[in-house]
C-alpha cells in the first residue's frame, strides 16, 4: 500500500491562507497600479499630434466629423 504524507495542521493551513491573501493584495494593488499607468499613456498619446490628425482622417473618410 502507498503511505500519504500526514495532513497539514490547522496552524499552517491558516498560515499558508494568509500568505495567499496577502500575496493576492499585493497583485491586486499592482495591478491597479499598471491600470492607472496605462490610461496616463493612453491620454497622453491621444494628445500626440500624429495620433490626432491619424483620428481626424479617419473621421474624414467615414464621415463622422
Amino acid at each position: 500500500m502507498s503511505q500519504y504524507p500526514p495532513s497539514p495542521s490547522l496552524e499552517k493551513i491558516e498560515a499558508r491562507s494568509r500568505q495567499f491573501e496577502e500575496l493576492n493584495q499585493r497583485w491586486d494593488a499592482l495591478i491597479a497600479i499598471a491600470d492607472d499607468m496605462i490610461l496616463e499613456l493612453e491620454a497622453n498619446m491621444r494628445q500626440h499630434p500624429l495620433y490626432r490628425s491619424r483620428v481626424d482622417r479617419a473621421k474624414r473618410l467615414l464621415n463622422c466629423d
